[in-house]
C-alpha cells in the first residue's frame, strides 16, 4: 500500500494552483468551444489578479511564514508571503464557474479553492491574512473583466 503522509498530500492540492493547471484549464476552455463571455472573463480575471498580485509583491515586503532565501528580484518576489497567488488563482476559477456554471461544477471548484487555500497555509507559504486578502482581489478582477466584457 503507498503511504503518503500530509504534507505530501497538500504538496498535491497546492499544484492545482500553480499557472500552468490554469494554462490547461482554459485550454480545454477552448478546445470544447466553451461560453466566449466566460473564457473572457476568466482570462481577463486570471491575468488581472496576477497583474496585482506580482505588483503588491514587488511593492511590499512580508516574509513567508517559513523563510526563504533569494538571490534575485524574481526570487526576491517569490520568497514574499503576501499575498497568495495561487489562491487568487483558484478563487478566480471558482467563483467563475458559479456565475456560469452548473452548480455541482461551482460547488466542486468552491471546495478545490478552499483546499488550494489550506494548502498553502499548512505548508507554511503564507498566512491567513495573505489568503483572505486573495479571496477579494479574486472577487475585484472577475468584476473588472465582467464589466469590460458588457461594454464590448
Amino acid at each position: 500500500m503507498i503511504q503518503l503522509n500530509s504534507n505530501k498530500i497538500w504538496k498535491i492540492i497546492t499544484f492545482f494552483g500553480w499557472p500552468w493547471i490554469v494554462i490547461l484549464i482554459l485550454l480545454i476552455l477552448f478546445l470544447t468551444n466553451f461560453d466566449q463571455q466566460v473564457a473572457f472573463v476568466l482570462i481577463l480575471s486570471l491575468f488581472l489578479e496576477d497583474l496585482i498580485g506580482v505588483a503588491i509583491k514587488a511593492l511590499f515586503y512580508k516574509p513567508r511564514p517559513k523563510p526563504q532565501n533569494f538571490s534575485n528580484f524574481l526570487q526576491k518576489i517569490d520568497a514574499w508571503s503576501f499575498p497568495s497567488i495561487h489562491t487568487s488563482r483558484s478563487f478566480v476559477i471558482a467563483i467563475t464557474s458559479c456565475l456560469f456554471l452548473p452548480i455541482f461544477e461551482c460547488i466542486f471548484f468552491v471546495i478545490l479553492a478552499w483546499l488550494i487555500a489550506y494548502s498553502r497555509i499548512h505548508l507554511q507559504r503564507h498566512f491567513w491574512i495573505d489568503i483572505l486578502w486573495w479571496a477579494v482581489i479574486a472577487i475585484f478582477s472577475i468584476l473588472v473583466a465582467t464589466n469590460i466584457f458588457a461594454l464590448i
